[in-house]
Order: structure tokens, then sequence, then C-alpha cells
């Protein structure tokens, strides 16, 4: 590969959990961007997906919509340079009046139903509905595999990290999935909006990673292209005049 590296820039998504009256509302931003991590045995470029976190916060209880709306505007327009920008909202409790809000004010919103139900349906305008598995599930296996870096000068990552170390999924004898503290503790909503942020950024948002031309393998290894064919042949001794037969 020598020096070449294949970047398409970065792509922010915002997951946003919106609390009731007596719920904290959270906001988290992360920042995705793609490597190209080597070359894999068949000839195809090896690349992942990481993420960072640059800002999570718990605006104060009884903020109103239209106030985390105007925030989320303010954060919006102090981000870097960037490819895309999705904000992924918890409907489950606000329903669509906010929803619909939102996308007056301009911003795009990807609305998210969390349900109970084991497979995910929608679409990007009408909304996903999504198994609490998927989310819970998706968001351990990035952290457990240390492609999600979150800084330690947030005021509330120690708390996130907390919660996401005591997610533990439990399969009952019934085949059920249950899920340790999920919306029954005061910070649930951190590890919401981040988990919301991060499916999205999994499983939805389409890579747009330029790489660079394979390495085309020797001759020898691979089998002759039509044209090589066509050269390899021995040339007519008639001046170009082939015998008709």
């Amino acid at each position: 590969m020598g020096e070449f590296k294949a970047k398409h820039g970065r792509d922010f998504i915002i997951g946003v959990d919106l609390g009731q009256a007596r719920d904290y509302t959270a906001i988290c931003i992360l920042e995705r961007f793609e490597e190209l991590t080597g070359e894999a045995a068949k000839g195809q470029w090896l690349k992942q997906v990481r993420y960072a976190m640059p800002h999570l916060e718990r605006p104060p209880l009884g903020t109103s919509y239209p106030d985390i709306i105007e925030r989320l505007k303010e954060l919006i327009a102090r981000l870097p340079d960037h490819k895309r920008l999705k904000i992924v909202v918890d409907r489950t409790g606000c329903g669509r009046p906010v929803v619909d809000l939102m996308r007056k004010e301009k911003l795009s919103v990807i609305p998210v139903t969390i349900t109970a139900g084991g497979s995910v349906t929608g679409s990007v305008f009408g909304g996903y509905n999504v198994p609490k598995r998927e989310l819970v599930s998706n968001l351990a296996i990035i952290f457990q595999a240390h492609r999600l870096k979150i800084s330690r000068k947030l005021p509330e990552a120690a708390q996130l990290v907390e919660e996401l170390q005591n997610f533990k999924i439990k399969v009952t004898l019934a085949g059920n999935d249950t899920y340790e503290a999920w919306r029954e503790s005061d910070h649930d909503d951190l590890v919401l909006a981040a988990a919301m942020a991060a499916w999205y950024g999994e499983k939805r948002l389409s890579s747009i990673l330029h790489l660079p031309p394979m390495p085309r393998p020797p001759i020898e290894t691979r089998p002759p292209s039509l044209n090589e064919l066509i050269e390899s042949q021995p040339k007519p001794s008639d001046g170009g005049r082939r015998e008709r037969i």
C-alpha cells in the first residue's frame, strides 16, 4: 500500500434521547471515520469503521423541546468540516410532534422507536423500529472491540463508561433477552443516546471510502484476460489476409 491512506473525511452522528418532564435528555455526538487497514489475501481492501465521542451532555432537567432544538443547532454550527450529518432521535417517548418540529427547523432527523421485537423495520424518513437487543449488542461490540474512543475530558464520560460496563445481556430459559439497567437508572439516557448513534453508524450509514485501484496480480498467478489471449496469438503470414474456410 505504500504511504497511501484511504479516507472519506468524517461523518457526524448525533444521538438524542428526549426525556419527558421528569426525565433527562441526553445528547451524544459521534465522529465516524473509516480507515484502510490492509489488503486481504483475495485481493480485497480491508477497512474498519471507528468512532470518537467529542461531545456528551445532559441538559438541565425540564429543558423544553424547543430549547433542545436550539441547542442542537448550536452544536451543529460548531462541528468541523464533514461529509455527512445525521441526528438519530428516540421517538419512543416524545412521539411524532417533536420529530416534526425538528424537521421544520431543517434538521436531518432519523426517528427511532425502541421495541421488544426481534427485527428492525421501517425506513429513513418514516423512522425505524429497533429492538433493544439490537441497540445493546451493537454498542457492546463496538465498545469491547475498542472502536469507540470516549474522551475522558467530558464531564459525563465516567458515568457513561460505568453504565456501559454494567450492561449485561441475559438470556432467559424462554429464549427472551432481558437487559440490565435499561431505562432503570438515572443515567440510562446517556447510554441510549450513544447506542442509537452507534447503531445508525454501523447498520444504516453506507461506506463512501475512496479506495485506490487494487494492485493487479502477476499474469502467472491469474487467468489471462481476453486482450492478453488475443495478443498472444501468432500473427498471420499473408500480410493480414486469412484464408476463408
